[in-house]
Formats: structure tokens, C-alpha cells, sequence
């Protein structure tokens, strides 16, 4: 009967060591949970193991965690895109001095400003400097495709109850504040934001874990292969597709939303598509809703492009798949 009992307790230790973790590319697997050496009690345990185990690590042969080292701007980055199920298959159009075309990091971060993630001004990316509080939280925001609407956000009195509210830059104030009313933050225990403080290893994957990684369980979203390329989105609509260059006449640098134009952009009636709702486009690529045009109305999009040349190429799509990749209704008469 002892030896019985053994072999129960084994099997049950062996069946308990492995969790279902859904994976960045929509599949459920079974791993074993892998445990740093320095998270045995730590708060960011559950998340850090997670997302390692989706892949979504870019630290992960590394066997401490170090919670508190300050996440760099490229690794914070990767885990977006990860967690998010994106494939790096952005163009290279940045030409930041510190981004060297066989570094790790270069395809995310060209995906990224493909995407509207970062702005891709300057000379210098700092791919390894640390990231701020504030500009992790505006990072994230544009990630889930929200970032549009947390910059009308006006209900800046939800930051009063910190001690360090004014500390916040002001293209940050709305940002924070709209996570903040979203749950997404709740500042330190003595009620501060920090926002300038660098962003640490813990918190980056707390946040990203609770938020993005989250999305992954909804009975919504869904997967698909697309032309090799794993898509994982919230719904599809055909619609016409054309496309535009800012070599045309009259065609201006600057999207509706202020942002400069690059390949990735796309003109949408935001009525019906609504600003920063992230898209995957065969043929294209990913991108986002961060235009318009006089004649984009409805089920109609604009695609930009590089050169006159590839937008003539391109011509008029009448029914061309749009994968829509945030829980966002996009209306289909």
C-alpha cells in the first residue's frame, strides 16, 4: 500500500510540473514552468515565468531574472511584439546610427515604428538605454491599440491622489492617467508614480502580463496562417483597398494623427475603423489606422507606400482581407 501511495504522489507531482501556457502564436502548450533562481517569492514570479515560456523573453538563457535591473528599450519592445503574436516583418526605413543592420533587435524595432509605436525622430534609437515609467505605459497603450484614445482621455483628476502627479511630463498626463482608470496602474505603496523613474525588469513584464498577455485567453481572438506568417486577430473584413505615396502632389509628410508617413500607415474612415486599431494586410504587412482621406469612406483603405512607383503598382484592390488585431468592432453593413 506505501509503495501504491508513492507512485500516486509521484504521478501526481509530475502532472501538477507542467502548465498549459497559450503561446504567442495562438497554441496551447504543455512546458515546465521554468523558475529563475531569484523569483522563488518574488511578486513578478507567475509573469516572468509566463512569458518565458512563451518565448517572449529576450533575456532567457540568462539563469537569474534580475527583477530589479532596469528593462532596455529593445527588450521591452520584443516582449511586446511577442506577447502580441507579431511576427518582425517590418521594412527598414529608420536609419538611427545605433541600430546596426545585424543586431537582434533591429527587425522589432523597425516593426514597431512600422506600427506607430515609436515616432522615429532623431539620430539614435538607444536600443540599450533603460525605459522610463511613463514612457513604458505609453509604449504598452499603443500595443493594445489603445493609445489613440488614452491621448483624449481628460479625466486627469484620477492622478490627484499621487504625491508626485505633477511630476509627469504633459504628453504623458493623459496616458497615465487613462491607465490609471483603467486598472492598468496604481502607483507605488506610498502613492507615487514615479514617472521618470526607470522601469525595471519586474515591473515591465507585470504590466505586459496583466494586460497584453491576458488578451491571449479571450474565446475571440483567433489564429491564422497567412502566408506563412501567424496571425493572431479579433475579427476580418474585406474591404477596397488603394494606396497612396506622400510623392504625390498635394499629398502631405504628416498623417491625420500628426505622425510622420511610412510604410505601415493606413488611411481608414475612423468611423468605421476606428484611430490606432493595428492591422495585418497580405501583401503589406502590419500597420495601423492613423489616417485619412476625403474619399476613404466606409469599408475603404488607403495604403501608403514608399515610393509613387509602388503605389501605382498596387492599383485598387475591390476585396482585399483585413485582419483586425484588437478587440475593437470594426462595423460591417
Amino acid at each position: 500500500m506505501k509503495k501504491r501511495w508513492m507512485m500516486i504522489t509521484a504521478l501526481l507531482f509530475i502532472l501538477l510540473s507542467f502548465n498549459p501556457v497559450f503561446a504567442a502564436d495562438g497554441e496551447e502548450i504543455q512546458t515546465t514552468a521554468v523558475i529563475f533562481e531569484d523569483l522563488q517569492q518574488h511578486w513578478a514570479k507567475e509573469a516572468a515565468e509566463a512569458l518565458y515560456n512563451m518565448g517572449a523573453l529576450p533575456f532567457k538563457d540568462e539563469t537569474v531574472f534580475s527583477p530589479e535591473k532596469a528593462i532596455t528599450r529593445a527588450e521591452y519592445i520584443y516582449i511586446l511584439l511577442t506577447v502580441k503574436g507579431i511576427t518582425p516583418t517590418g521594412a527598414r526605413q529608420l536609419s538611427y546610427k545605433d541600430l546596426p543592420s545585424d543586431a537582434w533587435y533591429r527587425p522589432y524595432v523597425e516593426t514597431a515604428y512600422q506600427m506607430g509605436w515609436i515616432d522615429g525622430k532623431g539620430e539614435y534609437f538607444y536600443p540599450d538605454s533603460p525605459l522610463s515609467r511613463e514612457n513604458m505605459i505609453d509604449l504598452l497603450l499603443r500595443s493594445l491599440g489603445e493609445g489613440v484614445v488614452a491621448q483624449k482621455f481628460s479625466n486627469l483628476k484620477v492622478l490627484d491622489k499621487f504625491s508626485d502627479e505633477k511630476t509627469v511630463d504633459p504628453p504623458f498626463r493623459s496616458l497615465l492617467a487613462y491607465a490609471v482608470a483603467k486598472g492598468y496602474i496604481s502607483g507605488s505603496r506610498d502613492l507615487k508614480l514615479d514617472p521618470r523613474k526607470d522601469a525595471t525588469r519586474a515591473e515591465a513584464v507585470q504590466l505586459i502580463y496583466k494586460t497584453l498577455y491576458q488578451r491571449l485567453s479571450l474565446p475571440e481572438i483567433k489564429k491564422e496562417e497567412v502566408s506563412d506568417i501567424p496571425v493572431l486577430y479579433f475579427q476580418k473584413v474585406k474591404v477596397k483597398a488603394t494606396a497612396y505615396s506622400n510623392k504625390e502632389k498635394e499629398i502631405s509628410n504628416r498623417t491625420a494623427l500628426g505622425w510622420d508617413v511610412r510604410q505601415g500607415i493606413v488611411s481608414v474612415d475612423p468611423t468605421v475603423i476606428p484611430y490606432g486599431t493595428q492591422l495585418y494586410i497580405p501583401g503589406y504587412g502590419f500597420a495601423v489606422a492613423a489616417d485619412r482621406g476625403d474619399e476613404i469612406r466606409e469599408l475603404k483603405v488607403d495604403l501608403y507606400m514608399n515610393s509613387l512607383e509602388e503605389a501605382l503598382k498596387f492599383g485598387v484592390k475591390k476585396e482585399l482581407t483585413v485582419y483586425i488585431l484588437d478587440p475593437v468592432t470594426v462595423k460591417v453593413k
